[in-house]
């Protein structure tokens, strides 16, 4: 865990060069994140014993090679996909207050160090979540959404190959950050053929706060640009939290991996209906 937090606190820098520095473009980061987080799993010796699915074993666990490989863009994936959704008021901080308290509920006090490494983030995540989300004054940037993801990505392994939660049900946890940036980085290159790192307004956030804007323009309420921001946050949340609590009472009836299909379905269904939605509107 120390090790993990010194790894985060290195990605945080870089996170914070990126932020002064507009220079420093999105491939030098990612050669630079692969480089840290490759080392990193290399020296601690950092693999995922179990996917609890046989088909997933056999796929991505089959070598060492395999497997770090698949370790390395897992982490790439969650560090990325917390930078892609910090976009409006509370999002990413939100986001992760719900991924910590899913993971405190489900590990019930079997591992101290973790359980105490999960209240230190939610106590400080949380205070910043208010203001953040209420005042809009602090936002978490680059630095900000590398430490958090991965962190949190390296919590989602530790509890995995401690057997405290299910691989499939934490991938369902997390999902959302990590299809946000596995959708949106396919999308960049087969549709849209741009670099899949670089920043875009096509986000499924993006394309709440534009749909939200445009209605209220046409009604009679007047809600701010940053009430509207902040009301977009408050949706996905909302969304991620029932997700959380159908999780819980559905998920292991349904299957793990079939409950993670079918958010992944749910994504993308939402997703066009928006875009067409946006793309009507212009």
């Amino acid at each position: 865990i120390i090790n993990s937090l010194l790894i985060a606190y290195l990605l945080l820098f870089v996170g914070l060069i990126a932020d002064l520095n507009k220079n420093f473009n999105s491939n030098q980061r990612f050669i630079i994140m692969l480089v840290i987080i490759g080392f990193y799993i290399i020296k601690n010796n950092l693999y995922v014993n179990d996917l609890d699915h046989e088909i997933l074993n056999s796929i991505f666990l089959s070598s060492n090679t395999i497997s770090f490989i698949f370790v390395l863009f897992s982490l790439m994936f969650i560090v990325n996909g917390f930078n892609f959704i910090d976009g409006n008021n509370g999002l990413i901080l939100g986001t992760s207050l719900i991924i910590l308290a899913n993971f405190f509920y489900y590990i019930n006090g079997q591992n101290k160090e973790i359980d105490f490494l999960i209240l230190s983030l939610f106590l400080s995540v949380g205070i910043l979540f208010i203001f953040n989300f209420v005042f809009g004054n602090i936002i978490c940037g680059d630095n900000g959404s590398y430490f958090l993801g991965f962190v949190i990505g390296i919590l989602a392994i530790l509890i995995s190959n401690e057997n405290l939660i299910y691989s499939t049900k934490i991938a369902c946890i997390v999902f959302y950050p990590v299809f946000e940036l596995f959708f949106s980085f396919w999308r960049r290159i087969f549709f849209q053929k741009s670099k899949p790192f670089d920043p875009d307004h096509l986000h499924l956030h993006s394309l709440i706060y534009r749909t939200l804007r445009i209605q209220f323009s046409k009604s009679s309420i007047n809600f701010s640009l940053k009430t509207i921001n902040s009301l977009t946050s408050a949706l996905i949340l909302t969304s991620l939290i029932i997700i959380s609590l159908i999780l819980h009472l559905y998920g292991g009836t349904l299957g793990y991996l079939n409950f993670f299909s079918a958010l992944s379905l749910t994504y993308l269904i939402v997703y066009i209906y928006l875009f067409r939605l946006s793309k009507k509107e212009d």
